[in-house]
């Protein structure tokens, strides 16, 4: 290759790699994002979640310390509702 054309090249490059970086950030700040609200929106529907200690903070897998983690969205799941897990597992 020559100088010439490895200039038109390294720039296309860089903007692929940042174009991936950027996507693979604002994924997981839309998944953070959209785990805060189900969260919220599951509190605010059942309020006796909040009070009973159901819904854990923090990420699903987080490591159960103070005895059995009740998952919420697997109960949904059980009964029916849609599987919210499945990015998880993939």
């Amino acid at each position: 290759m020559t100088k010439q054309s490895l200039g038109k090249v390294v720039p296309a490059v860089g903007i692929g790699i940042g174009a991936a970086f950027n996507w693979a950030t604002l994924e997981s700040i839309v998944d953070a994002a959209d785990e805060a609200y189900r969260r919220r929106f599951l509190i605010e529907k059942c309020s006796h979640l909040a009070d009973s200690g159901d819904i854990v903070p923090g990420p699903a897998s987080a490591p159960e310390e103070a005895g059995e983690v009740i998952s919420v969205v697997r109960h949904l799941t059980e009964v029916g509702g849609p599987d919210l897990d499945a990015s998880d597992r993939s």
